[in-house]
């Protein structure tokens, strides 16, 4: 293919998306101090969160149940999720919701910011120093003005709180949710 290199494949074969000159959207967000990137073809919502009901039992990373708009939606803990400590969560979080295997699912974090335009090729490949969890999520990272910005995939996120993992399909390719509807 000419006017691009290929960066991802599905299991099938089938390209994906080339790094031309494509843009995607990305939400900004921020957890524990952290700043974040979500494609923005992934969220459903961006609300407060007011109240939380506790689910026992529930794996750590997730915070509990909301009730939107007559649908229950299962909260997950970014901070958890992440590898940062309850303690450092804000006293008021807002939550990103997205769909995920067919279920609406809310991702509390610190704030949301603005939306961002990136062109694909700005996303270079997670260094190898990134640990874990954050290797498992990430896309790949932008710098933005000397500050760096990890291209989540809020969908592996709300997997790592799902035990089973059932309710996603992780055997796609990172970048091939990322670059679906780019």
């Amino acid at each position: 293919m000419s006017g691009g290199v290929p960066v991802a494949r599905s299991g099938r074969g089938n390209l994906v998306a080339d790094r031309g000159s494509r843009q995607i959207q990305l939400l900004t967000i921020k957890v524990a101090g952290q700043l974040v990137g979500v494609p923005i073809t992934r969220v459903r919502d961006v609300l407060f969160l007011d109240k939380v009901t506790k689910v026992p039992l529930a794996p750590k990373e997730v915070l509990g149940v909301i009730n939107l708009r007559g649908r229950i939606v299962t909260v997950v803990d970014a901070h958890s999720a992440l590898g940062f400590s309850a303690d450092t969560r804000p006293e008021r979080m807002m939550c990103v919701t997205a769909e995920a295997g067919g279920d609406l699912y809310g991702v509390a974090v610190d704030r949301a910011d603005d939306l961002l335009s990136v062109n694909v090729s700005d996303i270079h490949p997670n260094p190898s120093t990134l640990p874990q969890p954050w290797r498992s999520l990430s896309h790949g990272i932008v710098t933005l003005d000397g500050n760096l910005l990890a291209v989540v995939d809020i969908n592996r996120l709300i997997a790592r709180a799902n035990q089973s993992g059932s309710a996603v399909n992780l055997e796609d390719e990172a970048l091939a949710s990322l670059f679906e509807a780019a």
